[in-house]
């Protein structure tokens, strides 16, 4: 047998091989992909379907839309599927009693589905807040937590101050769901301690200067956490990375802080409002997070000094912060631009989703069951397209001043 021969039957046991293992490949995806589906209509099959909902998805199945996600372009379509969803109502309705008057309660209720990490629900005189942290479909499918993290708490039910924290692990880092719920449990304690030292109160604010000092010092004990975490556990400082959103609210002022990206707006006299300027590498997904190298004198990411910290002087009517895996459906994160020569381009905008965030705040107050798990996680997960189609973990916390 010549070295040809030899060469081509060598060829033909080589392509033999291959195509046995791609045939398994294949096999173990589809079988992958139908436990996913199987345990997705688990999770929802306590929704409520409507005749108009059933319409509404048939719809959108055979709907091929070229808009980019969160693009302006989108909000007249985010609208109206907004104003359609309302129409889809919960049949669970607690019966009415007359509950004691109480300041405050706040309790995190039990996942109600695999896919939920936590839920928790803030009542108190003066304010209503909501939060969810769920994972998203890739990490369904590629078996990882959800990274992501929140907590809100009052601080002071009486006077109204309260804060909210929210991190998403990043990706890349082995440890990361442990690191943000360290990161957002240690801010509340941090800031706890800093505001009894300090003595602030509804009438003691700090200044500006005042607060991004404090929030050096608190990323400073946050590091300092994560480096005991790592001396008393098999995970590493940088497994724990994960980006920072903190907002202490109150009826006169609000102050907040960040490392990393995410969104956060609130609903003032004029309407909604960013208040935070994501720090994005050059990268796609590229940002920086509280375990990096964050406290040198001057680092600025896109412009943007790190940590960023911002006072708003006047009262706000709400809030929301969200990880980035939100943003596609309720935040603008562009617009359009035509060009003279019949081109166009996208120039780069920070505006929240106005339509959707009034909708959801108009759903939440309105609703009347005491399952609110259930209701935030529809929201989160099936309000629009954006949120539905995601596959990064998705935290949304929402808050309204009682008037």
């Amino acid at each position: 047998m010549s070295t040809f021969e030899i060469l081509i039957y060598v060829l033909l046991l080589f392509n033999v091989l291959l195509n046995t293992y791609l045939l398994v490949r294949i096999n173990k995806l589809v079988f992958n992909n139908k436990d996913i589906e199987h345990q997705m209509e688990e999770e929802l099959k306590d929704f409520v379907v409507t005749e108009e909902s059933a319409k509404q998805a048939n719809e959108d199945k055979v709907e091929r839309e070229e808009t980019m996600p969160g693009s302006i372009d989108e909000e007249n379509r985010q609208a109206k599927d907004a104003k359609e969803d309302s129409s889809e109502d919960s049949n669970e309705k607690d019966d009415k009693n007359n509950e004691a008057q109480h300041d405050e309660e706040t309790h995190q209720q039990p996942c109600i589905t695999p896919r939920t990490r936590l839920v928790t629900i803030v009542d108190s005189d003066k304010w209503k807040c909501y939060g969810i942290s769920v994972q998203g479909n890739g990490h369904m499918i590629n078996n990882l937590p959800c990274q992501d993290f929140h907590k809100i708490e009052m601080l002071d039910a009486d006077k109204g101050i309260g804060v909210a924290v929210v991190s998403d692990g990043a990706g890349s880092k082995q440890n990361s769901d442990i690191g943000s719920q360290l990161v957002c449990e240690k801010s509340v304690q941090h800031l706890k301690e800093a505001i009894e030292k300090l003595n602030w109160s509804a009438d003691n604010f700090p200044t500006a200067n005042v607060w991004d000092g404090v929030i050096r010092v608190i990323v400073q004990l946050i590091q300092n956490d994560l480096f005991e975490h790592e001396r008393t556990s098999q995970c590493s400082f940088d497994s724990l990375g994960a980006t920072w959103m903190v907002m202490l609210f109150s009826p006169q002022k609000t102050y907040f802080a960040h490392i990393g990206d995410g969104r956060a707006g609130v609903l003032g006299k004029d309407g909604w409002k960013a208040v935070l300027t994501p720090h994005k590498g050059k990268e796609a997904n590229q940002t920086v997070f509280i375990t990096n190298k964050v406290l040198e004198e001057g680092l600025r990411i896109s412009g943007v000094p790190v940590p960023e910290t911002i006072v708003i002087d006047e009262p706000i009517n709400a809030f929301v912060l969200m990880s980035d895996g939100c943003e596609n459906g309720l935040w603008i994160k562009s617009r359009k631009e035509n060009l003279p020569d019949g081109d166009f381009r996208y120039i780069t905008q920070n505006t929240p989703f106005a339509p959707a965030l009034n909708d959801i705040l108009d759903r939440i107050q309105k609703y009347e069951s005491k399952e609110y798990g259930q209701m935030l996680f529809k929201i989160i997960n099936h309000y629009n397209k954006p949120l539905k189609n995601e596959t990064d973990d998705k935290t949304l916390c929402l808050g309204f001043a009682i008037n």
